[in-house]
């Protein structure tokens, strides 16, 4: 079909063009567009006589008026957009703060966006803190982002993993300070992106009733199935040692393998320092036992809380923590404040202090991200080797 070019001579029916490829006639006194073949002095002089009857017989001074106010409403409609776009960016961007911050959702709102625009208004001009002020940063309006953004971020991480065709999970459910229990899971795969393997957060959620190992499985499998992820692409799973998760019969991982028989599973090896940690002679245990029953004393109850603290700064002790222990069970009449007289019971507690302080730098540095198994391993074995001349140095 012939393409129409626009000529000057058609401002004198109302019209201009547009920018696409073909030129199409835009009426500049309603804004309405015709085909590329209405452009034709006969079909605008139509469309002129018919909706802007007013304007026939005008002289090119009203054309061009008219033309120019045309113009200036279309640079300020594209201003308008520009700067809500801008400030649409500047909300999102709020919003990533005040989650990576860890903070209410309302703090954007009631001190973010007030002391944001004070600084621009003392720094810049109040023309700046009037733009500050646009940008939409309400309690919902976050909520909103944050949500958004969580849903992009997981969207991205499944595409990944569906890329990769192979990858490993690590679960780990636990209770939160509001006695609700989460689950959380990890996936490492390969990233082709950046080539190398990588460790992400897939998920972290609630079991809204029991903490079952069919329970976690239909979590799991509702994650999955709405985001059209294979099992079979899932070739290993580590879990800790509770029940839920190894159980044999109902097990998460029995249950796994049902839909997986290739699965491999493993346990931890955190955990399992942790569970290995536990086990002490029966002699360090009544210690321990001991000590935690003076510092619940203490503690939880504020009230003694508060008379430890003053009694400590009466005394001038440099540790509020571990001095004047002994007075305040005194005081008290505590049965336990023999205890701390005791130079036997405290060279124990003193040995179990150091004990603890050694598997707290190890649970410490087996924990972060990029740990492979095998320097997971290393580190064990090492602090395994440190025990045993330890040991013989003790005896």
């Amino acid at each position: 079909l012939k393409k129409r070019l626009y000529k000057e001579e058609y401002m004198m029916y109302g019209f201009t063009s547009t920018d696409s490829d073909p030129q199409q006639p835009l009426c500049f006194l309603c804004g309405e567009v015709l085909s590329n073949h209405a452009m034709k002095p006969a079909h605008m002089q139509r469309h002129q006589s018919t909706r802007h009857q007013s304007s026939v017989g005008k002289t090119a001074d009203f054309f061009t008026s008219k033309l120019s106010e045309f113009r200036g409403a279309q640079n300020h409609m594209c201003a308008a957009s520009q700067t809500s776009a801008t400030a649409l960016h500047a909300s999102y961007q709020v919003a990533l703060l005040v989650a990576k911050a860890k903070k209410p959702y309302t703090i954007a709102e009631e001190l973010i966006a007030p002391a944001a625009a004070a600084l621009a208004e003392i720094m810049v001009d109040k023309k700046a803190a009037d733009a500050v002020r646009s940008v939409p940063l309400s309690n919902d309006t976050i909520c909103h982002r944050v949500d958004e953004m969580a849903s992009d971020i997981a969207q991205q991480v499944t595409d990944k993993l569906k890329r990769a065709g192979s990858f490993a999970v690590q679960l780990d459910e636990s209770t939160d300070v509001n006695g609700e229990a989460q689950l959380v899971m990890f996936a490492r795969f390969k990233d082709d992106t950046v080539d190398d393997i990588v460790e992400h957060i897939v998920f972290c959620k609630p079991l809204a009733e029991k903490t079952t190992g069919e329970d976690i499985f239909n979590l799991i499998d509702c994650f999955f199935t709405e985001h059209e992820l294979d099992w079979k692409l899932c070739s290993h799973v580590c879990t800790d040692g509770a029940a839920s998760m190894t159980g044999r019969h109902r097990g998460l991982v029995s249950r796994i393998r049902q839909v997986n028989p290739d699965i491999q599973s493993m346990h931890c090896i955190i955990h399992r320092e942790a569970l290995a940690s536990k086990r002490t002679s029966p002699e360090l245990d009544s210690v321990l036992t001991d000590a935690v029953k003076v510092i619940n004393f203490i503690k939880s109850q504020p009230l003694n809380a508060r008379l430890f603290h003053k009694l400590c700064d009466e005394t001038g002790s440099d540790h509020h923590q571990l001095e004047q222990v002994c007075n305040f069970l005194s005081e008290h009449g505590h049965p336990l404040a023999a205890k701390l007289e005791d130079q036997t019971w405290l060279a124990h507690l003193a040995y179990l202090a150091d004990v603890f302080g050694r598997l707290n730098e190890l649970n410490t540095s087996l924990q972060g991200n990029d740990k492979t198994v095998l320097q997971m391993y290393d580190k064990v074995s090492a602090f395994m080797r440190k025990t045993d001349l330890w040991l013989r140095r003790y005896r």
